[in-house]
């Protein structure tokens, strides 16, 4: 969270408005199911899910931080399609 007030505060420091906070979305199963395909070394399971709690507790205080500052204008993509789409949704957003 620390980091995040201190984007937070940076982003008004510069004055920069209209920021945009692209959100990934995707499941806990998703991305399990992707790491493990990855075979690298360090992507077993139990290191998985101690990477994945460390996000709950760590990266989604920040997510909401954002999703709530009235300030920036937050799009939650959805992660679980084809990175063509992916793609298409980010850019469609970042248009309106």
């Amino acid at each position: 969270m620390h980091e995040a007030e201190v984007l937070d505060s940076a982003f008004k420091f510069y004055g920069r408005n209209n920021v945009s906070i692209i959100f990934l979305n995707v499941s806990e199963e998703w991305a399990k199911e992707r790491l493990m395909g990855r075979q690298r070394g360090d992507d077993k399971k139990d290191e998985i899910n101690r990477r994945l709690g460390w996000y709950k507790t760590e990266v989604l205080p920040v997510v909401d931080f954002f999703k709530k500052h009235k300030i920036y204008r937050f799009i939650d993509i959805k992660g679980e399609q084809p990175i063509e789409k992916v793609h298409s949704d980010i850019v469609a957003n970042l248009k309106l």
